[in-house]
């Protein structure tokens, strides 16, 4: 089975992506991830569950902020900028991770 995620990204312009590697603990998650997202461009993540998707769309949400590598959001790096990345970038994972006790 294939764990859905969904990402919308508003208002970007470009994402680029430079030699991202995370690890948790000794276990290598990423390892030198390298991309770029043009503008206008419609892009997924289709890969088997427990990959390299999550991680990569949880640090592009800035949910995780401890990680190597260089990202860029709109000619902007992601870690000098992440009060304006947050407002150009939403991620609705499958599985709510972050808010336990949020109700609507």
């Amino acid at each position: 089975m294939i764990r859905k995620e969904l990402i919308f990204l508003i208002f970007i312009k470009m994402i680029e992506i430079k030699n991202l590697t995370k690890k948790f603990w000794n276990h290598i998650v990423l390892n030198n991830l390298n991309f770029k997202i043009e503008e206008s461009k419609i892009t997924g993540f289709i890969w088997d569950n427990w990959a390299w998707k999550s991680t990569t769309m949880k640090i592009l949400a800035t949910s995780i902020v401890d990680y190597e590598g260089d990202i860029y959001v709109n000619n902007k790096k992601l870690r000098e900028n992440i009060d304006d990345s947050r407002a150009l970038i939403g991620f609705m994972p499958d599985q709510y991770w972050i808010y336990q006790d949020l109700t609507i």
